[in-house]
C-alpha cells in the first residue's frame, strides 16, 4: 500500500524556489534565515514554514506584518498549493507537491548495543511496506557496521509477521538461524550478531512481547527544533503514528527541559519545578507561586490540540513534572534558528 509525502516549495517573484525542509524554512531579516527580507519593517524571524504529517504550516514569529492570502497571519495555519504569503516587500507563493512514499506498518526494528561507558545505545527504524535489508553493506537500509552485508532481509508476511532471510553468524532468539536461513519473525523476536541485537517489535499492537520495554502509548522518539524566542517545533514519534506541533514561547522553554535534563538525570525522568523556574525563567522568577503548574496545564492543552493525549504524556505530581517517554528513547533537540 504506498502513502503520500507532502513536499513544499515557497517561491518568490523572480521564480526562485526555496523547499521547506526537515528542520522548517525560516523567512525574515535575520542573517540566519532561509529568505532573507531586506524591508525595515520585517521582522528579523518573521514566520517558519514546516511540514506536518497533515501538510505545510506556517507559524508568525516576530511582530512584522505578515499576512496570508490577504488576511493577517495569527499564530499557526496550515498552507496549501496556490496560497500567497505577503511580507513587507515581498510575496512569496506556495507551492505543493504529494510524492510517492511508504505508507507506515506500525513495525519499528529496535537496535541496541553497549556503548564505551557499558550504557546501552538504542534507537528505532520504521520498517516500510516493502522489502528492507539490515546489515554491514552499502545497499542495506540500515547500516550496521561489523555486520555482514544484506545479515537481515525482511519482507511483509501478512497478516502479523516478516519472511526473514538471514546471513552467516546471525543468531536468531539467541540461537543459530536455521540451516536454510528463512525464518517467518513476530513481535518480539530478536536477531544479533556478536553481541548487538536487532528486536522486531509490532509498535501498533496493543501486545508487545512479554519483556514490557515497548510501549506502544509512549513515544519512542521526540525531535525539538527551537526558534527562540518565539517557541520551537515538536516532533513526536508513537507506535506508527507522528505529530508535530509549534509550541509557543514559555510552554516550549518548558518542553525542552521535560524530554532531556541536564546533568545525569536521564531523559523523561521528573524535573523539580526548582530546576523548571531555573531552566525557564533564569533570575527573572515568576511572582505566582504556581507558574509551573499553570505552564504545564497550557502545554497539555497545546499537545492536545496535535492529536496527543497532553494529561498522559505530561505528568505531574508534588512539584515535579515529567514527559513520559519509552524506556530508552530518542531525543534529539536541533540548534536553534
Amino acid at each position: 500500500m504506498q502513502g503520500t509525502v507532502p513536499r513544499c516549495w515557497l517561491e518568490e517573484p523572480d521564480g526562485r524556489r526555496h523547499a521547506v525542509g526537515p528542520r522548517g524554512l525560516l523567512i525574515g531579516r535575520s542573517p540566519a534565515a532561509d529568505i532573507l527580507l531586506q524591508d525595515p519593517k520585517a521582522s528579523r524571524r518573521g514566520a517558519l514554514a514546516y511540514l506536518d504529517p497533515s501538510g505545510p504550516q506556517l507559524v508568525r514569529l516576530g511582530r512584522g506584518p505578515v499576512q496570508l492570502n490577504g488576511g493577517a497571519l495569527h499564530g499557526c495555519q496550515p498552507v496549501s498549493q496556490g496560497d500567497r504569503i505577503t511580507f513587507p516587500g515581498v510575496d512569496l507563493v506556495v507551492h505543493v507537491a504529494e510524492s510517492p512514499g511508504e505508507a507506515a506498518t506500525g513495525w519499528v526494528l529496535r537496535f541496541q548495543k553497549l556503548g564505551n561507558e557499558g550504557r546501552p545505545h538504542v534507537h528505532f527504524t520504521p520498517l516500510p511496506r516493502s522489502t528492507f535489508a539490515a546489515g554491514g553493506g552499502p545497499e542495506d537500509d540500515l547500516l550496521l557496521e561489523g555486520w555482514p552485508a544484506a545479515a537481515v532481509e525482511l519482507a511483509p508476511a501478512p497478516p502479523g509477521g516478516w519472511q526473514a532471510a538471514l546471513g552467516q553468524g546471525v543468531r536468531l532468539n539467541g540461537r543459530l538461524a536455521p540451516e536454510d536461513g528463512t525464518a517467518l519473525l513476530r513481535s518480539g523476536d530478536d536477531l544479533s550478531f556478536e553481541g548487538e541485537r536487532l528486536r522486531l517489535v509490532d509498535m501498533a499492537s496493543g501486545q508487545q512481547t512479554t519483556m514490557g520495554e515497548d510501549r506502544p502509548d509512549l513515544p519512542w522518539q521526540v525531535a525539538l527544533q527551537p526558534v527562540p524566542p518565539a517557541g520551537g517545533r515538536l516532533e513526536v514519534h508513537i507506535a506508527h503514528r507522528t505529530r508535530s506541533s509549534w509550541i509557543p514561547g514559555l510552554r516550549f522553554d518548558l518542553l525542552q527541559v521535560l524530554p532531556e535534563p541536564l546533568g545525569r538525570t536521564a531523559p523523561g525522568e521528573p524535573v523539580s519545578d526548582a530546576v523548571a523556574l531555573a531552566r525557564v525563567w533564569g533570575r527573572q522568577l515568576p511572582k505566582d507561586p504556581k507558574a509551573v503548574n499553570t505552564l504545564v496545564k497550557r502545554l497539555r492543552r497545546d499537545l492536545v490540540q496535535a492529536g496527543l493525549c497532553g494529561r498522559e504524556l505530561i505528568e505531574r505530581s508534588h512539584g515535579r513534572t515529567r514527559f513520559m517517554l519509552a524506556p530508552e528513547a530518542l531525543v534529539e533537540v536541533a540548534k536553534p534558528r
